[in-house]
């Protein structure tokens, strides 16, 4: 959990990490995650930012946008008691 909150840290602090012309938004976007969960309250760079760190800790972006929706609806939106990646 302290990985995820020194994630979101990050993203208040530094608002590069909030600017929709981020290379984290264009990653996010070309593999097709522009319409998840969009009224989750989450803000989109946010979510961007955590699929760009799951793909890190994940070994890449290949084939990690289905693993990416499962963790964070399951892990990350508050379902579970785990956030780790």
């Amino acid at each position: 959990m302290g990985s995820i909150w020194h994630y979101e840290q990050m993203w208040v602090e530094r608002e590069e990490l909030r600017d929709e012309n981020h290379g984290h938004l264009n990653e996010y976007n070309h593999y097709g995650l522009k319409d998840f969960n969009v009224d989750d309250g989450t803000h989109i760079t946010m979510k961007a930012l955590l699929f760009n760190r799951y793909c890190h800790w994940s070994g890449g972006y290949e084939n990690h946008a289905d693993g990416f929706r499962e963790w964070y609806d399951n892990k990350y939106s508050g379902q579970s008691g785990s956030s780790d990646f």
